[in-house]
């Protein structure tokens, strides 16, 4: 509800939901499960969050294939919730990347639409490095210079960190939209 929204009043859906270590490893060997019983469950917790009247939702970690992103951008757009989301793990030139996904969705002048912005996780955890690393002889990012994203919706600021990012909050110098913490 965009009333509640300006207002400042929030209902946020987190989504408790189960994900297969085969899954995992599908997307790890490039090769995401995208069966329609998958695809399926994304769709009812969307809705189940919709019918809930939910501002925002949270999706787990690695959740996502990344060929599904555009449902999310598309259910985002068309009902003006913001969605935070984990796509699954994808390799590029033997390089394991994880990323974050945040679809804001927008309304000018009557135009809807849904403004993504991902972002990589810069904290791998020591399981991650194990599997990537030492079981699949592949490398996890090195970029040292990047930084979190500070996102701007009505009334609310927040950034997107994965789970073993916050865990290093305390331990790193930290950078949000190019700046230091």
């Amino acid at each position: 509800d965009k009333e509640k929204v300006d207002s400042g009043l929030f209902r946020i859906a987190i989504a408790n939901t189960r994900i297969a270590d085969a899954d995992i490893f599908s997307a790890l060997n490039g090769k995401s499960n995208m069966n329609i019983d998958r695809l399926y469950d994304l769709h009812r917790v969307l809705n189940s969050a919709r019918k809930q009247r939910a501002n925002i939702i949270v999706l787990p970690e690695v959740y996502i294939p990344t060929n599904w992103v555009g449902h999310l951008l598309n259910f985002s757009k068309t009902q003006q919730i913001l969605i935070v989301a984990g796509i699954e793990h994808f390799t590029f030139n033997g390089t394991v990347y994880n990323y974050s996904l945040a679809c804001v969705p927008q309304s000018i002048n009557g135009y809807l639409f849904s403004f993504p912005i991902v972002q990589l996780k810069k904290h791998y955890s020591p399981l991650e490095h194990e599997i990537i690393e030492k079981k699949m002889h592949l490398k996890v990012p090195t970029n040292k210079n990047h930084y979190f994203n500070l996102l701007s919706f009505p009334n609310l600021r927040m950034g997107i960190y994965n789970c073993f990012d916050i865990a290093n909050l305390a331990g790193s110098k930290q950078r949000v939209n190019g700046r230091s913490l």
